[in-house]
């Protein structure tokens, strides 16, 4: 039986790099993205070589919630997005055995609170009729 560990949170590379450099990612500073947890961290390899020595066949990697910035421009959250996404997918990717992801939706709030459309469109997305559909990581469609 195979081990599947589904809760697996990561702090982009991308982020990391530029904060700990001393620099500002997309209005993001050192301050944010939990880079006090090591193990949120961590590197692809560093990654497996946990997994193979916990006996975790596949990971479900996810950004961790400081990342979702919906409260901020859409320009600003669908860049967010589409790094983390980016990143999250190339380990999907390079490892597909190993692991998968759960991606970040490019979504945003407007001035009165409600969900909007990245693509400025303006329509309301209304929990009632469920959220709008995400594409899976390493989805080509």
């Amino acid at each position: 039986m195979r081990a599947i560990d589904i809760h697996a949170h990561l702090t982009p590379q991308c982020f990391q790099r530029e904060v700990l450099a001393g620099n500002i990612w997309h209005g993001m500073t050192n301050a944010e993205g939990e880079l006090f947890n090591p193990m949120n961290a961590w590197t692809p390899d560093q990654r497996l070589a946990d997994m193979n020595s916990l006996g975790v066949d596949v990971q479900v990697v996810s950004t961790n919630v400081v990342f979702y910035k919906y409260d901020k421009e859409i320009a600003t959250t669908t860049a967010i997005a589409r790094a983390c996404n980016d990143e999250v997918r190339q380990m999907t990717f390079d490892h597909p055995d190993r692991f998968a992801g759960l991606v970040l939706c490019q979504i945003s709030i407007d001035w009165y609170g409600n969900r909007v459309d990245p693509s400025g469109d303006r329509r309301i997305w209304r929990s009632a009729e469920g959220e709008p559909p995400c594409q899976r990581t390493g989805s080509t469609g």
